[in-house]
């Protein structure tokens, strides 16, 4: 089908028209549009529980057989509504949500932590985090300014990894918060929105009630 744009205000001829893109993840952006964002203006982390990322077995022991085939979309703006209905069906299922997305963060992240074209970002991401815990500044704490960061598709595979492990990372420390095992002030600044709505719907579902979202 054809995509139509409508004007919302007259143009003159040869003006530039823009398109705003959103508040996208490079993850996001990458994917739709083919290029990413300089990792420290990038608004959002994503990571996409899809395809071969998905972990059959952890789906098929948490989730009704109707959901072992769920895409689960995971950000830090906002909760999307895939989640929503992973831990609802978790949950009357008779299973633990909390576990559920904790086993399917650690298994999805490990990846990450043995890939050696991650190793330098990582080490700075760790650097960044000794000096400031809630700190995500890996680009500006590279043992050698600039490495990595400057030129080609690897540098849109680096941002779109590390995107992805900081949002597989935030949603561990939230599970960690609600297990008391870490304070919110040692959780990533860039979570904040998320952990605040994830952290009051855990709670929810303690209770025995349903999670939904306000839209």
């Amino acid at each position: 089908k054809d995509m139509v744009l409508s004007a919302a205000r007259p143009h003159k001829a040869g003006e530039e028209l823009l398109i705003s893109y959103g508040k996208r993840s490079n993850v996001l952006l990458f994917r739709t549009y083919g290029f990413t964002l300089p990792p420290e203006v990038e608004p959002d982390w994503t990571f996409m529980v899809q395809a071969s990322a998905r972990p059959k077995d952890l789906f098929a022991r948490f989730l009704p057989q109707r959901h072992e085939k769920l895409s689960i979309h995971l950000g830090t703006q906002l909760v999307q509504q895939s989640l929503v209905v992973a831990l609802n069906a978790c949950k009357d299922y008779g299973r633990d949500p909390e576990e559920f997305l904790r086993a399917v963060c650690v298994r999805c992240r490990a990846p990450y932590d043995a890939d050696p074209g991650l190793a330098l970002a990582l080490e700075a991401l760790a650097r960044a985090r000794r000096r400031e815990p809630s700190s995500c500044d890996w680009w500006a704490h590279l043992a050698a300014p600039g490495v990595a960061l400057e030129g080609g598709r690897h540098v849109d595979a680096l941002r779109v990894k590390m995107s992805e492990y900081l949002c597989l990372t935030a949603h561990l420390e939230i599970l960690d918060v609600m297990a008391g095992q870490l304070s919110e002030e040692q959780c990533l600044e860039g979570s904040r929105p998320v952990r605040k709505v994830l952290l009051e719907g855990f709670q929810i579902l303690r209770q025995g009630a349903r999670l939904a979202l306000n839209t």
